[in-house]
């Protein structure tokens, strides 16, 4: 996709289709809440080290445990913040979780990577990083221009 598609889907605010279990889902462009929400989920999941080709399927079925989080932070994408939704979306967000949790990985893995893909997060980032260095070069405090007491010698 060009970046003068994205743009323009950005602006029009075209959602994405995803395909889950047989479903096709629509998710929009994340909001801040969304974002702040998802950087929450993804903080619980564990830091993964290098993994060993030999342990490899050992670590996947340990990583098994976060599959709730994963589904969360999925269903979190298509549908927004909890917090925002009326109740009928916060129903329809639970069962995308339940059908997200039954769900072939490699439909998890392809609605994720095109999601993430889509969403131009990207920008946030962007945006963050910009405010930190506006943070870190704005001035603290005067700085002192006559000379101080000395102390005890």
């Amino acid at each position: 996709m060009k970046i003068e598609e994205r743009t323009s889907n950005t602006v029009l605010g075209t959602k994405i289709k995803v395909n889950i279990g047989g479903s096709v889902y629509q998710a929009p462009a994340p909001t801040l809440a969304t974002l702040l929400r998802a950087s929450a989920l993804i903080s619980v999941l564990p830091e993964i080290k290098n993994i060993d080709s030999k342990d490899f399927i050992l670590e996947s079925l340990f990583l098994g445990k976060y599959a709730r989080e994963v589904a969360k932070i999925i269903a979190l994408f298509i549908c927004g913040e909890p917090k925002v939704l009326n109740f009928k979306d916060k129903i329809k967000r639970r069962l995308l979780e339940r059908k997200l949790m039954r769900s072939d990985i490699s439909d998890i893995k392809e609605a994720f990577v095109k999601i993430l893909n889509s969403k131009q997060i990207q920008y946030f980032f962007e945006i963050t990083i910009s405010l930190l260095e506006i943070n870190m070069l704005r001035k603290t405090r005067e700085m002192v221009t006559e000379t101080t007491a000395s102390g005890l010698q």
